[in-house]
């Protein structure tokens, strides 16, 4: 039996969603987790790509959040600051804005460890 609680917004609602999905799916294999594949440990990085500029766009609004994906790098833009991500390091660049940069990092950090998977 698993008990969730949170406080509802757009963001944490993204990851009770995650979590709830996590569960349900675990309940329903019949695999044992030994017996996954070591190619099942890696995250999809196109898929947290996207999660990642939806989360941003939920948080910042549509517009401050770039279309495009420069190499491993992106941007969200708040209030004339930019905040730049490593997509691979999952390292936040805020220049001036330690409050935006503090922010950014802590959603890519908490979407990144919701979608990865447990090592057992």
């Amino acid at each position: 039996m698993v008990v969730l609680e949170w406080n509802s917004s757009p963001v944490n609602d993204l990851f009770a969603d995650a979590v709830i999905t996590v569960v349900l799916r675990a309940q329903c294999s019949n695999v044992p987790s030994k017996a996954l594949p070591s190619s099942l440990v890696k995250v999809d990085r196109m898929h947290f790509t996207e999660c990642l500029m939806e989360t941003l766009a939920e948080m910042f609004g549509e517009d401050s959040v770039g279309k495009v994906v420069k190499g491993e790098r992106m941007m969200v833009t708040v209030n004339d600051k930019s905040a730049h991500i490593n997509l691979r390091s999952l390292e936040v660049q805020c220049e001036g804005d330690d409050v935006l940069q503090q922010i950014v990092s802590t959603a890519v950090t908490k979407l990144y460890n919701s979608m990865a998977p447990l090592k057992v």
